[in-house]
């Protein structure tokens, strides 16, 4: 084949080649240089790509780069550009070509281009860069400034060195051995851009050996060697500087004026650039990662290692074992409004490694009252309370509950806290709170007669007789009425007889009391009554309903203790007897349940329901002076044969004939009667 035509193809091939070919060839080398979880699971990859020359490249895409983990590919990652910080050792040679016959100019140059770097161009990132200014003089080496992160003291240091001229030679090269291993091993370097920055009049002492191992270290290393000659002239010195450059990919700089340093200062500005490549990590598990980044032929690798726990919380506020008192001022049936109608509840979070969260819950005796799906470290929460209407304490149960964007939940210590529901009992008039004296029968004989127009009827006429006088009247005239026709002694006859006798001493029983005889003081469990001495009239039904009884405690309370009929107490006139009308919760003197009707003493205790329950405490009083007078002037006419409330029907024919022959007249209240069947 003929020379034109091998270049005819060359150049043919050269048209059909993508122009992408030769941007992703650029890519010599590619350096991580550090892997950060600040933002798991996100993870943060800082590279450099260096081009065949060994200068960062500047024109890359996301495309330009695969990220794998564990050797996984990633997907859907992200690049930015970013202007990081830069190592520099300037080493500066204080021997004998640093000397000459013109007031020591080339000490003046070496600081012109110190304070060049640091302060008089934008070249030296305050708080990002690192740099070290080392005086070399024969035998000895002072750090004028050593790791400065701030232009203002890499110069007062120059400024402040002073420079004494010498005839012997300063050798630099272990000097700059040192540098390199400090550049590469200190953890302060870690993720910058390093250098050397030779500035000698000439190298005089250096060996050959010494400057292959130098350049060798450095190339291994990655750290290039720039050389300054402050020697203007072009000729009369040796090559050693420009090798040292040369060899370690470095420039070499024949310093005449400032001018002459901008290759190096632009050099080591395109240095600071680096690519931050972003991914999101998958795993959820602790341990140790490989992050490899491939460009083009350059790969390069690393590891990072993450230990991954839960979400940890802890409530702030409410603390555990607060205690929140809603009270109502007046009575009302609206609790939702009690104030306060809501708790603010704050608790932080915490993850390791810092990563975000997905969802972060407010659960109250386990149920979720409250949630964000946009949760910070800082949470805060409304629990609503005016969802629950219960009166009294109950306790309660707070928890904060985070999930993360990896799925792991945590749960926070248990928060207890008590929450009272007070509303005062409706106030009504003292006369609203005990009624005008009615009849209860305790037992209704009268209804459960055989005959159905006397059930009905008697049953009835009671009811009449509480309502008003006329009533009563009309009542009495009828009851007398059907009396006279049943005035045989037949069975019919005898009940309606017993029934009228029983009615009527009640009657009479209620109108004669004009002054009660005794009381019940209320000391527990009823703030509208507490203290207050409640009078019994005659035979008093006590409840906490108007249809069912006289004397009436929680009328308007809901969920009382108290059933509607609870208790009644019966006038014997000699005696007050306490007798339980099958209340729901129970009735109690002296802190033992009643079953059966039992005689009051003074002092009494009587629980309608257990306070504990949130029943009322009253206190039995008896007031008439005349109360054991009449008892002692009238004793039982039971003769202590029968407990509690006894009748003249629950009497042996001859214990009725006894008590009759004895007192004739001293027993009403027994309805002894010599025409009774038994005589």
């Amino acid at each position: 084949m003929s020379a034109k035509k091998l270049l005819l193809l060359t150049l043919l091939c050269l048209l059909v080649v993508p122009a992408t070919t030769f941007a992703q060839s650029q890519i010599r080398s590619i350096e991580i240089n550090s892997i950060t979880t600040d933002s798991f699971p996100e993870v943060d990859v800082l590279v450099r790509a260096l081009d065949l020359n060994g200068v960062p490249i500047s024109n890359l895409g996301i495309s330009d780069f695969e990220i794998l983990e564990d050797e996984e590919s990633v997907a859907n990652p992200r690049l930015a550009v970013q202007e990081e910080g830069i190592g520099i050792y300037f080493i500066v040679d204080a021997g004998s070509t640093l000397t000459n016959n013109t007031n020591d100019a080339r000490w003046n140059r070496a600081k012109d281009i110190l304070n060049e770097f640091a302060i008089n161009r934008p070249t030296m990132l305050n708080d990002k860069d690192i740099v070290t200014v080392q005086i070399v003089e024969p035998g000895n080496v002072q750090n004028i400034a050593e790791n400065i992160s701030q232009g203002s003291q890499v110069r007062s240091a120059v400024e402040s060195y002073e420079y004494a001229p010498t005839s012997d030679f300063a050798d630099v090269v272990p000097v700059a051995d040192a540098a390199l291993e400090s550049l590469r091993n200190e953890a302060q370097y870690d993720g910058l851009a390093k250098f050397v920055v030779i500035l000698s009049g000439d190298l005089q002492i250096a060996k050959r050996a010494q400057l292959s191992a130098l350049t060798t270290k450095s190339n291994q290393y990655q750290i290039p060697i720039h050389t300054i000659l402050l020697k203007p002239s072009p000729s009369g010195f040796s090559e050693s500087l420009e090798n040292i450059s040369r060899d370690s990919k470095g420039l070499s700089i024949r310093y005449n004026e400032l001018a002459n340093l901008n290759p190096l200062f632009e050099q080591l500005n395109q240095f600071r650039l680096q690519y931050l490549l972003t991914y999101e990590s998958v795993s959820g598990l602790s341990g140790s990662r490989l992050v490899q980044v491939n460009g083009d032929a350059a790969s390069d690798r690393a590891n990072y290692d993450i230990e991954i726990g839960p979400p940890r919380i802890l409530i702030n506020t409410p603390v555990d074992g607060t205690f929140v008192d809603r009270r109502a001022e007046q009575y009302t049936d609206q609790t939702d409004g009690i104030e306060p109608t809501t708790v603010t509840v704050q608790a932080e979070v915490s993850t390791t490694p810092p990563r975000r969260l997905a969802v972060a819950r407010l659960l109250v005796d386990g149920n979720v009252v409250d949630s964000t799906n946009t949760p910070g470290r800082e949470l805060t929460f409304n629990w609503d309370l005016r969802r629950d209407q219960k009166l009294g304490t109950t306790a309660y149960k707070l928890e904060v509950q985070v999930e993360d964007i990896l799925g792991l939940v945590g749960t926070s210590p248990v928060s207890n806290v008590d929450v009272r529901l007070t509303v005062p009992e409706e106030e009504v008039e003292e006369n609203a709170v005990i009624e005008v004296p009615v009849i209860v029968t305790p037992e209704p004989i009268a209804c459960v007669l055989p005959d159905d127009l006397l059930d009905g009827y008697l049953c009835e006429g009671e009811r009449a007789v509480r309502g008003n006088l006329f009533s009563m009247l009309a009542t009495l005239i009828s009851v007398f009425a059907v009396f006279y026709v049943w005035r045989g002694k037949s069975a019919p006859a005898e009940a309606i007889r017993t029934t009228l006798s029983d009615v009527s001493a009640r009657l009479t029983q209620q109108f004669r009391q004009q002054e009660p005889r005794a009381y019940l003081i209320a000391v527990e469990g009823d703030g509208v009554n507490l203290e207050r001495k409640l009078p019994i009239f005659g035979t008093t039904p006590i409840g906490s309903s108007s249809d069912h009884a006289q004397l009436l405690f929680h009328q308007n309370k809901k969920e009382s203790p108290i059933s509607r009929l609870h208790c009644t107490i019966l006038d014997e006139e000699i005696d007050f007897i306490l007798r339980d009308e099958d209340s729901a919760n129970g009735t109690y003197l002296n802190g033992k349940m009643v079953d059966n009707p039992v005689r009051l003493q003074d002092g009494d205790s009587i629980e309608l329901a257990l306070v504990e329950q949130g029943g009322i405490k009253l206190i039995f009083q008896v007031e008439a002076d005349d109360f054991e007078v009449l008892r002692e002037t009238q004793p039982d006419a039971m003769g202590g044969m029968v407990e509690g409330v006894t009748r003249i029907d629950n009497l042996s024919d001859e214990e009725y004939r006894t008590v009759w022959e004895e007192d004739p007249n001293g027993h009403d209240d027994l309805d002894l009667d010599e025409d009774d069947d038994r005589f």
